[in-house]
């Protein structure tokens, strides 16, 4: 957000370029979130750099987005105490750390609530639905989950509640989507970021299952929550990918029954599948696996869960203990179940607790990732630093080569360090960092178009790589588009004149 030159200051014409589907602004996030960008705009204007009023308004987002989630329980049959304290357990889960304590993910807290509501109003206000739907989209376009979910509900309605109209609505949802789909995947493709992590499609097809047995496990215990999550690809010796598609095949046969006998349950099942398939890795992308993105999908296991346990549990509770008529659940297990539930919602408010500070700097994020990860990214990166402090060159070098192997391409970073400034004379120094500068030329290369800070940076990076002639060529081409980023390159220019790398060109 500081470095966001359409965030701040707030202009029409940033506006106007935040409103455009294949606009600057989409490319720059890798994302088309108007609606994002454009709360983060009002959100600067208020409270500017102080991340507290920024920080303020992501909680009480949160904290709506859980209310109308238990009001969606409700409507959807479950019991207001029950519904309450499931609630209380997508409020407090560790899981959501990441997506309420960053700022960035406001974006994330708007689509579900957004979504929320257009599913809260889609049976008696459509045209409200719609619109809501809409707004969820241009907020992220994970909220297309909500469209499924709607049909499933629609499908297990009686049949007088399941006229044209109704389907109708489901139509315009759709349109919707597809509308927000088109330039939303033509600014992820633009960044790269859709690129295979496994050469061969069964080691491709172990690490999605892999992740689902780790969502499945964070879901229910909150074991495994970190900060810029880097799992190994599992072995076909580890048990981890066989867990996942037992899950996954679990839950397809309930969602398949209850479907068949159109039970609501099926909606939450479908709804946990639809918001865990944009980041499943069928389809790869650089961050596989993170916390925040189980926001949209807890809710859904949540209430599915719920209702699996009236549905089937209770029935076998009650012929146990030899009441065969009367209340949903046995007398007293009620209230054990919601005492038991409590306790679980006040480990995960402890285990969120602790969790919170992380995000107050990046250092602290950086060391949670290398606690859970030791040979990760950031483990690499402070283990070169360490021994950087220490005077050890080689052990430094030897962790830096890790992170460029695993494809590190934050060259700037490294040149700027100021515990590696002791390092920058180092011959192998020198050449990882180009090789760290190689990673970033490769990925600009996969994208169709490029903005004019990318563009700096691409020409940074040739030149540490010993590229001049590519770098004078990219500056010029900055100097020439005009635009906040002319005036930095017309500087890297001047500098490369007086040191007679070129000729300076008087019209630069």
């Amino acid at each position: 957000m500081v470095n966001n030159p359409w965030v701040h200051p707030a202009r029409w014409g940033s506006v106007w370029a935040i409103l455009q589907p294949w606009g600057d602004p989409a490319l720059y996030t890798a994302n088309w979130a108007p609606l994002h960008l454009l709360a983060c705009m009002g959100l600067w204007q208020a409270f500017g750099a102080d991340p507290l009023g920024w920080h303020l308004v992501n909680v009480l987002a949160h904290a709506l987005v859980a209310s109308l989630l238990v009001w969606l329980y409700v409507r959807s049959g479950i019991p207001r105490s029950a519904a309450a304290l499931l609630g209380l357990l997508f409020l407090v889960h560790p899981a959501n750390v990441e997506a309420v304590a960053w700022i960035f993910q406001l974006k994330t807290i708007l689509a579900l609530g957004l979504a929320l509501g257009a599913l809260l109003a889609f049976r008696h206000r459509p045209l409200l639905a719609a619109l809501l739907f809409g707004l969820a989209l241009l907020a992220k376009i994970s909220a297309a989950f909500a469209l499924p979910v709607a049909a499933a509900a629609l499908w297990c309605r009686p049949a007088q509640g399941r006229g044209r109209a109704a389907w109708g609505g489901l139509l315009l949802w759709a349109l919707l989507l597809l509308a927000v789909a088109l330039p939303e995947l033509g600014a992820f493709q633009r960044m790269g970021e859709v690129a295979g992590r496994s050469p061969d499609l069964a080691g491709q097809l172990r690490g999605v299952l892999g992740i689902v047995a780790r969502y499945a496990a964070m879901a229910a215990t909150s074991w495994g929550v970190s900060t810029f999550q880097e799992p190994a690809l599992p072995a076909w010796s580890d048990p981890q990918w066989a867990l996942g598609a037992a899950t996954l095949a679990v839950l397809a046969l309930r969602t398949a029954i209850t479907l068949r006998q159109r039970r609501l349950e099926a909606a939450f099942w479908i709804w946990a599948a639809a918001a865990w398939a944009p980041v499943s890795q069928v389809l790869p992308f650089l961050y596989p696996l993170a916390d925040r993105y189980l926001y949209m999908i807890l809710p859904g296991l949540l209430g599915g869960s719920f209702l699996w346990a009236q549905q089937v549990l209770a029935p076998r509770l009650r012929r146990l203990s030899g009441q065969e008529s009367g209340g949903q659940w046995p007398r007293g297990l009620e209230r054990a179940g919601l005492a038991a539930g409590l306790a679980v919602a006040a480990l995960f408010a402890l285990h969120t607790s602790r969790r919170t500070p992380i995000w107050r700097s990046d250092v602290f994020v950086t060391l949670d990732a290398a606690r859970h990860y030791p040979d990760g990214l950031g483990a690499n990166f402070l283990r070169a630093r360490g021994a950087a402090s220490r005077g050890e060159t080689r052990a430094t070098l030897e962790a830096l080569r890790r992170i460029a192997d695993r494809g590190f391409d934050g060259f700037q970073a490294l040149e700027r360090d100021p515990v590696l400034a002791t390092l920058r004379s180092a011959p192998g120094y020198r050449a990882v960092l180009a090789q760290v500068a190689g990673n970033w030329v490769q990925t600009v290369r996969r994208r169709r178009r490029l903005l004019p800070s990318e563009r700096l940076t691409l020409a940074e990076a040739q030149l540490l790589r010993g590229d001049r002639e590519a770098a004078l060529r990219n500056y010029q081409q900055v100097v020439r588009e005009g635009g906040p980023a002319a005036a930095a390159a017309r500087a890297a220019l001047q500098a490369l004149g007086r040191r007679g790398e070129h000729s300076a060109d008087p019209a630069l």
